[in-house]
């Protein structure tokens, strides 16, 4: 799937379709914001998915989404992907150290820049 500003918000429920009743809810007092809808829909589920690992047709599905965030040719997707999701998921270092390793290489390789930026310290991390 190749992703776009235009038809992530389509391809990620196609992905994710039990999520579409809480996309659905932000729509209603958001608007079709993807910044938005993926920090208070996508990212709760990610944290869940990727921390608790089952079941792996979900993990699979959710690293699988990401790198195809990370690999659009659509700069507004990749800053989806950086700035809504990766971002967010720096804000607790336990739970990013756990999620980090999972995530495949173009993903990956956005996190070296925002770990200096938010100056995050895998010490800190248990």
């Amino acid at each position: 799937m190749q992703l776009n500003y235009q038809n992530l918000l389509a391809e990620f429920i196609c992905m994710f379709p039990s999520l579409k009743d809480e996309v659905n809810e932000v729509i209603d007092w958001a608007g079709q914001l993807n910044h938005v809808i993926f920090g208070q829909v996508f990212n709760p589920y990610v944290k869940k998915i990727l921390l608790n690992g089952k079941p792996k047709k979900d993990k699979s599905s959710v690293i699988h989404f990401l790198e195809s965030m990370a690999t659009s040719d659509d700069s507004e997707v990749v800053s989806v992907l950086i700035t809504t999701v990766l971002e967010e998921l720096l804000d607790n270092p336990d739970e990013f150290k756990k999620m980090e390793s999972q995530f495949l290489e173009k993903t990956a390789s956005y996190l070296p820049p925002l770990k200096k930026f938010f100056e995050y310290d895998e010490r800190k991390a248990k």
